[in-house]
């Protein structure tokens, strides 16, 4: 796995771990176990411009095997979110 793995998860079946790396790429890498240990195997691209967040933006479907990825759309303007709190307080009965 790279250095730079900022965001991971083992696959259903235990073969493989996924990993964003820095730049938003989406990567697995297959991983087996030997008798002396973890084998690492080959890395694969799976996407890039994955969604850079505090949560995991991808994961699989254990049944199927299918990963759903959340990818950043470019030029598309940011929404901004304001949380009002104590509002209740304000309000005239």
């Amino acid at each position: 796995m790279r250095a730079s793995a900022s965001v991971w998860n083992w696959s259903a079946d235990g073969r493989r771990i996924y990993y964003l790396d820095g730049s938003g790429t989406l990567l697995a890498t297959q991983v087996t176990s030997g008798p002396d240990g973890l084998l690492i195997g080959e890395t694969v691209t799976i996407e890039r411009g994955v969604e850079m967040t505090v949560v995991r933006s991808f994961d699989e479907d254990a049944s199927t095997g299918r990963l759903l990825v959340q990818r950043l759309e470019k030029n598309q303007p940011t929404t901004v979110l304001t949380l009002v709190t104590g509002w209740q307080g304000a309000l005239r009965y």
